[in-house]
């Protein structure tokens, strides 16, 4: 692979828009807006209405948001092992160079139309996030001056909840070209809007009643309009192309640990980090966790 120009000295810090961190910023926003593309997408799919609706029952929706995210507290302790063994730009790197055919993956399950395929996709993305995190965040002392630290993970943890929110939107018109759906018959909704009144016998018209609400936001197939499964598998893989554009942006730099010996054991880790942890941090742990729980 294409190596940029070495740092001269990689344990003095660089400014915090240097070439490196700006470059870790984008890795940093592509990413994380991939993974939720094909998350809402998945997620629009299985609502009431979409083309997988309630694949797995009732609640299927709450099942692609744990594909998501379980494969990162399993796996991200093992995954610091590893960023702290390896180059952490050499993982980052590679890391974004496996994105590629995730996406293309999940491309063919969109346009398969295949439910088990393209979830799939979902998590193998997730497992390759999961290894991403910890380089993340470790390699930011490499790439900026100590004392804009703060500053520096702010701006990573800012740019990724853009992401995350403009990721959700953007796949919101590609679920609507990769499913086109209508509102129910206009008529039907009319109806459902009129109740038999017990005392007298007479019909009255229920506004605001809750059958009117669900007959409003029921959707159905659009015939009218062609699915077009194409568009959301392309911006997964132009997405990820760019990731792994931004990557090679990096500056090399060398391993934190060479010599460590990796523990296969996937809990332990996240044990000894909380009984090492200081109070502070295991404040910032615990505030940080309920934020994004709320």
């Amino acid at each position: 692979m294409n190596e940029s120009p070495t740092v001269s000295d990689p344990k003095k810090p660089a400014k915090l828009f240097s070439p490196g961190f700006t470059a870790l910023l984008g890795v940093s926003f592509l990413g994380a807006a991939n993974d939720n593309v094909l998350k809402q997408v998945l997620t629009l799919m299985v609502v009431t209405g979409g083309l997988w609706a309630n694949y797995l029952g009732a609640g299927t929706q709450g099942i692609v948001s744990l594909v998501l995210t379980v494969p990162f507290i399993f796996l991200s302790g093992y995954a610091g092992q590893i960023a702290d063994k390896f180059s952490k730009r050499r993982v980052i790197w590679w890391v974004k160079a496996a994105e590629i055919p995730i996406c293309i993956f999940a491309m063919l399950g969109l346009l398969l139309g295949s439910f088990w395929i393209s979830i799939l996709a979902l998590l193998m993305l997730a497992v390759q996030s999961s290894f991403y995190g910890p380089a993340k965040f470790g390699v930011i002392p490499d790439l900026v001056d100590s004392h804009r630290l703060s500053q520096a993970n702010g701006l990573i943890n800012a740019i990724s909840n853009v992401a995350v929110i403009l990721g959700s939107m953007v796949a919101g018109p590609l679920a609507d070209m990769y499913y086109p759906t209508k509102q129910a018959n206009s008529d039907t909704q009319a109806v459902a809007s009129m109740t038999p009144d017990l005392d007298n016998g007479r019909t009255r018209t229920t506004n605001g009643s809750s059958e009117t609400a669900s007959a409003a936001v029921e959707l159905v197939s659009d015939p009218d309009r062609k699915p077009q499964r194409w568009p959301a598998g392309f911006a997964l893989v132009g997405i990820a192309c760019l990731g792994l554009l931004a990557a090679t942006a990096m500056p090399k730099m060398h391993a934190a640990q060479p010599d460590l010996k990796i523990s296969w054991d996937l809990i332990g880790p996240h044990i000894q980090t909380l009984k090492d942890a200081n109070r502070p941090l295991l404040v910032v742990l615990f505030s940080w966790s309920g934020f994004y729980l709320i």
